[in-house]
């Protein structure tokens, strides 16, 4: 039984959510960590120190950006839209992502009342985010 009738498609070695974004692209991300946007800053606004490296590293100068947050004056979402400028200070860290996650979401507490469950989702949240970045 014959499964494709063609070649396999190319391999691509790099992330190709971050492949536009050496292009001219703008970062555009939902809410990583839903249940507890109400508690603690947003995922993507955290891991923006690593973003910049990663910038840097692609050789862009700036990103515009675009990623939801939780403005507890209004107590409504926010769309953030930085542009964010590239910054190497954290290149060694894109090469080390269990230390990224430990230097950007260490000190980051279980809030009072969070579930196991939604805690667990959060800490998935930092790594996917992480992780995004540093296998781009």
């Amino acid at each position: 039984r014959q499964i494709s009738g063609g070649a396999p498609p190319p391999t691509i070695f790099r992330d190709p959510g971050m492949v536009g974004i050496a292009e001219g692209g703008t970062y555009k991300r939902g809410a990583a960590s839903a249940p507890l946007a109400k508690l603690l800053p947003s995922v993507h606004e955290t891991a923006e120190p690593l973003r910049r490296a990663l910038y840097a590293r692609l050789n862009v100068d700036s990103v515009p950006e675009l990623y939801p947050g939780w403005d507890s004056h209004t107590n409504t979402v926010v769309w953030h839209t930085p542009t964010v400028a590239a910054d190497p200070a954290l290149d060694h860290l894109l090469d080390r992502p269990e230390e990224a996650v430990e230097r950007l979401f260490g000190g980051q507490q279980r809030p009072e009342g969070v579930s196991n469950l939604h805690w667990q989702q959060h800490l998935f949240s930092q790594r996917s985010v992480t992780w995004e970045l540093c296998l781009a």
